[in-house]
């Protein structure tokens, strides 16, 4: 897949940065989540024309992080 997305009248490149901060710095993103999160990120990629570039997510809190 190109890196710009070629249309009949222009060509573009979006790049979207998607942060799912938690309340109270709970764990509520667990293994389950992500993984339903990943899935979904797939179907839209093959739905829409958009390349997904890097997945993570942090099951743990870290000690100390004010983040």
């Amino acid at each position: 897949m190109s890196e710009n997305i070629h249309k009949s009248h222009n060509v573009s490149r979006l790049m979207y940065h998607f942060v799912f901060p938690t309340k109270y710095r709970r764990v509520v993103i667990d293994e389950e989540v992500d993984k339903v999160i990943k899935e979904t990120c797939i179907e839209i990629s093959k739905r829409y024309e958009v390349e997904f570039l890097y997945h993570k997510c942090q099951h743990t809190l870290i000690p100390g992080c004010d983040c």
